[in-house]
C-alpha cells in the first residue's frame, strides 16, 4: 500500500524516458506505463525488465488465459501471481524476469 497523502503530494507525476516503454510517469520507485507494442508488446518485456522489477499486465494485454494455460507465459518471464475476477476469468498478472 502507498500512503494516500504522499500519493497526492506527488501530483502531477514526473515523467522519464525508459527503453522499451517510451515516456512514462513515476512516483518514488513506482513507474506507470506499458511496454511499447511496436517492439513486440508483452512478448518483448523480458528484454527490458530484470528479476528486481514487477510488471502488472492486464489479461487483455497478455491476450490469453495463463491461469488455465501457464505454459503460454511469454518466454523470459515468470508469472509471480495472477488475479482473477469473481467469475474466475483472469484480470491481471504480475511478471518478473525469469533468470
Amino acid at each position: 500500500e502507498y500512503p494516500p497523502p504522499k500519493w497526492h503530494e506527488g501530483f502531477p507525476m514526473e515523467t522519464r524516458q525508459v527503453d522499451g516503454f517510451g515516456e512514462i510517469s513515476f512516483i518514488d520507485k513506482y513507474h506507470f506505463g506499458s511496454i511499447d507494442k511496436q517492439l513486440g508488446g508483452i512478448y518483448a518485456l523480458s528484454d527490458y525488465i530484470t528479476d528486481d522489477d514487477l510488471y502488472l499486465a492486464s489479461a487483455k494485454e497478455v491476450g490469453g488465459n495463463l491461469i488455465m494455460e501457464p505454459a503460454k507465459t511469454p518466454l523470459g518471464l515468470k508469472m509471480v501471481k495472477s488475479v482473477s475476477y469473481p467469475s474466475g476469468e483472469p484480470a491481471f498478472y504480475l511478471f518478473t524476469a525469469d533468470d
